[in-house]
């Protein structure tokens, strides 16, 4: 059940069996001490935490350490359990990049429209973006 911050701090969840309750946390509430005080209370009562839409908003951390499920959108699901479609294309690149298996990259790249020059490029820079990010969450590098 998606649950607003109105929602959260004025402990409307609290009126529904926690064990048959989802609390699905909005991409618009803030993870603010009064919004995570609320969502620890809930999952401490047996609410299991969703968040919203996760893979178009990055969600604030304090929401990524309570929550319990993680919903992704159906062009994501569908690219990781092997369907077609163009996010399954990119995730092609990569795995091959990570096998080391220079035909396969090559032939995926093509089949993207990209040389393979490119590939080495944009997943360099995709490497230093998540270093960056977790450098920043944890005050630690993570080595690439």
């Amino acid at each position: 059940m998606n649950f607003t911050r109105q929602a959260l701090v004025g402990g409307y969840a609290s009126a529904l069996p926690s064990n048959l309750l989802v609390v699905e946390i909005l991409e618009d509430v803030p993870a603010d001490p009064d919004v995570l005080k609320a969502c620890r209370a809930l999952k401490a009562g047996g609410c299991a935490i969703a968040l919203d839409d996760i893979v178009t908003t990055a969600p604030p951390r304090g929401f990524l350490d309570l929550a319990d499920i993680l919903p992704v959108s159906e062009d994501v699901r569908t690219a990781l359990l092997g369907g077609d479609n163009a996010l399954r294309r990119v995730y092609d690149v990569v795995l091959a990049w990570e096998r080391g298996a220079w035909d396969e990259v090559s032939l995926a790249a093509a089949r993207l429209g990209l040389r393979s020059e490119e590939i080495a490029a944009r997943y360099k820079s995709a490497l230093e973006f998540g270093n960056s990010v977790a450098l920043a969450e944890s005050g630690r590098p993570v080595r690439v």
